[in-house]
C-alpha cells in the first residue's frame, strides 16, 4: 500500500510506503516499511518493528524501532536508530543545511554513511561536544552523535558510498 498524509497521524499493518508533510506522524508498524517525510513541518517517522528505511527532510525526528533500519537525515533532524543494526545516511548527495544529531548510536553495531559526496574517513574532523562527538565534513558540522566520545568513534564506523 502506498498511502501519502498531511498533518494527521497514520498507522498501518506491515510493508507500507507511507509519505507525510506538515507536521504529520507516520508509524510503520510490523514488516519492512518505507517512510518518506517531504515539504515544511517537523515529520515524525517510526519505523516499527522490520528492517525500515526513513527518509527525514528537515527538522524532523526518525525512529528506527525494532530492526535493522536505514535512517536518512535530511537537515536539522533527530535520527534514533533503535535495536539493530542501523545505518545514520547523513550526506546523501549533498551536505545538510543543518546539523543532525544520532541520539543513540552503537560503535560496535551501527554505521554512520556518506552517500553521494566525494571523500573518505581521513577528511572527517572528530572533536568532542557536551557528552558526545560533532563530526565535520568539508568544512561543515554535519551531525552530533549524542553520548559516544570522540575516543569510540573509528575508520569501522564510517562508510562513504
Amino acid at each position: 500500500m502506498t498511502l501519502n498524509i498531511n498533518r494527521t497521524t497514520v498507522s498501518t499493518p506491515k510493508g507500507d510506503t507511507l509519505t507525510g508533510a506538515g507536521n504529520a506522524t507516520i508509524n510503520g508498524n510490523e514488516g519492512n516499511d518505507l517512510l518518506l517525510s517531504r515539504g515544511v513541518g517537523r515529520n515524525t517517522l517510526r519505523g516499527g518493528k522490520g528492517n525500515d528505511t526513513l527518509f527525514g527532510f528537515a527538522n524532523d525526528q526518525l525512529f528506527g524501532d525494532q530492526g535493522d533500519d536505514i535512517l536518512y537525515a535530511g537537515s536539522s533532524s533527530r535520527l534514533t536508530g533503535g535495536e539493530g543494526r542501523d545505518r545514520f545516511v547523513v550526506t546523501n548527495g549533498s551536505l545538510p543545511a543543518g546539523i543532525n544529531t544520532i541520539t543513540d548510536f552503537t560503535p560496535d553495531v551501527d554505521l554512520i554513511v556518506f552517500k553521494g559526496v566525494v571523500g573518505r574517513y581521513s577528511g572527517l574532523q572528530i572533536s568532542a561536544r557536551g557528552s558526545g562527538s560533532v563530526i565535520r565534513f568539508d568544512g561543515l558540522d554535519v551531525v552530533t552523535i549524542n553520548n559516544v566520545a570522540p575516543a569510540r568513534l573509528g575508520r569501522e564506523n564510517f562508510v562513504f558510498e
